[in-house]
């Protein structure tokens, strides 16, 4: 009987791989320790992270859920990625009930002004609350009386409330809220309705929305520097409006977006010694232009599914 040896899990070949990130942190740190070009640094942090995701996901998995994943799984900071910021919510809600008289010009026409009105309109859609701006206006605040009865949404509210909640507690609340004979239908549709949209709300779908996406494809990305540079966990940010109420939207400092990236790289740079397998794009990195005598240290989890092409001839 032939015996084989085990072959080395190139270590080596990992680090060379994270390795590419170094110079990023290392000036990342110059500029926050200077207090110092506040919008690159969140570019540099929020372009690495996408590439950290993308390297490590499937090759057919939407960008944002790849970086969504990515915060969830390996940032070091699971429960509050995986809660909604509330203050988030509150604001959304109260934006389209001012926005209600334009979005419903008649009953039962929705008009959508941008992908910015999608969650709340498929949040409409799926409460099956009847399409007239009475009844949807009626709708958003009862949904903004929750948020703030149980939770720090706006400027002014006791700081002992909490401003983040998981997903499943909200909608218990919500569900309290339509407990009433005259809500049956209402609360039977609102369970499945709220749920998709809680999900765009939490603090990982808000750093891709909010923070990712303005640096990647937009200008700017709208922070307060002082805060930027001074904090070390998110923080929210009191905003006003003349037609609809008070809010605080989630931020994120620089030296905690620094922190995510660092434990990003720590805890999945574990996972691949650990497992002894590569995600393909970090298998291409370390081993090219050595990749088939390496291919026992691919990951083929990661790999795209194949699937049956279909041409129409004509």
């Amino acid at each position: 009987m032939r015996h084989h040896s085990k072959v080395q899990f190139p270590t080596e070949a990992v680090d060379a791989f994270f390795n590419l990130f170094e110079p990023t942190i290392l000036l990342a740190e110059k500029l926050i320790s200077a207090r110092t070009n506040a919008q690159e640094i969140v570019l540099l942090m929020c372009a690495r992270l996408d590439a950290l995701a993308s390297c490590t996901s499937r090759e057919d998995q939407p960008n944002r859920e790849s970086f969504i994943r990515l915060l969830v799984n390996y940032g070091g900071y699971r429960n509050l990625m995986e809660s909604v910021s509330v203050g988030d919510l509150y604001y959304e809600l109260g934006y389209h009930r001012w926005l209600a008289e334009g979005m419903i010009p008649r009953p039962g026409r929705l008009v959508r002004f941008s992908r910015l009105n999608d969650p709340i309109l498929e949040l409409l859609d799926r409460s099956n609350v009847p399409l007239t701006v009475d009844a949807v206006q009626s709708l958003l605040t009862r949904l903004m009386r929750v948020m703030s009865d149980h939770f720090r949404c706006r400027p002014g509210q006791p700081l002992r409330k909490p401003m983040t909640g998981k997903p499943k507690t909200i909608a218990e609340k919500i569900v309290v809220e339509f407990k009433h004979s005259k809500d049956v239908e209402l609360r039977e549709s609102i369970c499945a309705a709220i749920e998709p949209f809680l999900r765009k709300k939490t603090v990982a779908a808000l750093m891709y929305d909010n923070f990712r996406n303005p640096a990647v494809h937009g200008l700017k990305v709208e922070l307060d520097e002082a805060n930027f540079f001074n904090g070390q966990s998110p923080y929210w940010q009191s905003l006003y409006s003349d037609y609809y109420p008070p809010f605080m939207f989630v931020k994120f400092p620089g030296p905690f977006l620094l922190d995510l990236l660092r434990n990003c790289m720590r805890t999945l740079k574990e996972q691949m010694l650990s497992k002894r397998k590569l995600p393909p794009d970090v298998h291409f990195h370390a081993f090219n232009p050595d990749i088939v005598e390496n291919i026992q240290f691919l990951d083929c989890e990661l790999l795209p599914k194949p699937y049956n092409l279909k041409f129409q001839r004509r």
